[in-house]
């Protein structure tokens, strides 16, 4: 093919088409390259986020357990206080006054040592309700 024989538009017009095809083609690359980039940081964000989301469930687990010794401490504590009095012997109006202190102090019934709860009846109120005495 003799090139001398194009007319000069139709080289022109050619030059053109090529040149916008080629500007196209950079500009679809240079996306794709900004896009993974993009998403080399987004992946390099998820991987810290799941790092601290880690520690902090760790952390988390071990205040739950120190919680669960400190409340199963508390718990021990109060049955002691309300079983125990000097001589080993607990009258029953020192009884009611200490299971009456944890009924106000917002124990629920479950929650409440043995002595304090009705015989046959677990689970129930120990004492009536008090109000708020203020």
């Amino acid at each position: 093919m003799n090139l001398s024989v194009i007319p000069l538009w139709q080289k022109a017009t050619a030059a053109l088409v090529l040149v916008g095809l080629l500007l196209a083609l950079s500009y679809c690359q240079g996306r794709s390259d900004g896009s993974a980039a993009m998403q080399a940081k987004i992946a390099t964000a998820q991987a810290k986020q799941a790092e601290r989301n880690r520690i902090a469930q760790e952390k988390a687990a071990e205040q739950r357990t120190l919680d669960a010794l400190a409340n199963a401490k508390t718990m021990e504590e109060r049955n002691d206080i309300i079983a125990s009095a000097p001589g080993g012997v607990v009258s029953p109006a020192d009884r009611a006054l200490a299971c009456s202190r944890l009924v106000r102090a917002g124990y629920s019934s479950a929650e409440l040592p043995s002595v304090c709860r009705p015989e046959g009846r677990v689970g129930t109120q120990a004492a009536p309700s008090l109000g708020n005495r203020h």
